[in-house]
């Protein structure tokens, strides 16, 4: 079972419907936030920066509640081992960590899996790290 414990929140505007995106990764929207970081989106590359983890299920325009730090709630891309490094993959879930040294320059660390997933769209407790690349 998934746990939570939240150290801190904050609120964005969602720039596209994520009301099918409850606790997946999203990132700052580069083409919104141009000064500061006002809107998010889900990744759309694997290994991308992330900025936290989406806990409501806002429409475009609406308030996005993003954890940046503490234990949260994360649906995984695949299969994943209690204890991995995980990342995002293109749509914004956790996926195990490639090897380092395997790495491309644009992969970063997410935290790490406190319980395993079996598959795709299980919700797994990830405590965020944010370590930057392997």
């Amino acid at each position: 079972m998934a746990i939570q414990s939240p150290v801190h929140y904050f609120s964005f505007a969602a720039t596209n419907d994520l009301t099918g995106k409850q606790f997946y990764l999203v990132d700052c929207d580069a083409a919104t936030s141009t000064s500061s970081i006002t809107n998010v989106i889900t990744p759309t590359a694997a290994g991308q920066k992330v900025l936290g983890v989406l806990q409501n299920k806002p429409a475009a325009g609406q308030e996005a509640q993003v954890m940046l730090l503490g234990i949260s709630k994360v649906v995984a891309g695949a299969a994943v081992a209690a204890g991995d490094l995980v990342m995002s993959d293109n749509q914004g879930r956790a996926v195990t960590a490639t090897p380092a040294g395997a790495f491309p320059a644009t992969n970063f660390i997410v935290g790490r899996a406190l319980n395993a997933a079996a598959a795709a769209g299980a919700l797994i407790s990830v405590v965020l790290q944010f370590n930057g690349k392997e």
